[in-house]
């Protein structure tokens, strides 16, 4: 059973970001570090740095979360 453990604690420790036109959905979040209109941090595996302009959360669950506006860059 270690071995089901093991691929459901890397399953859950992954995260994944998918972007679209204006939005990105951030899967397997930790937690929000800092927040404005023009940027916002995301603790995940590693911070997740996202500029911009007119930034908002959309949708926010226990691990996922979407931003919307216009995205200038995401660094990891």
């Amino acid at each position: 059973m270690k071995i089901f453990n093991d691929i459901r604690n890397f399953i859950n420790d992954s995260s994944k970001i998918i972007i679209y036109d204006n939005l990105i959905d951030i899967i397997n979040f930790k937690e929000i570090k800092d927040i404005s209109s023009s940027s916002i941090k995301i603790l995940s595996n590693k911070e997740i740095n996202i500029t911009g302009k007119d930034l908002c959360i959309i949708k926010m669950y226990d691990n996922e979360i979407v931003i919307k506006g216009i995205i200038k860059s995401i660094n990891v």
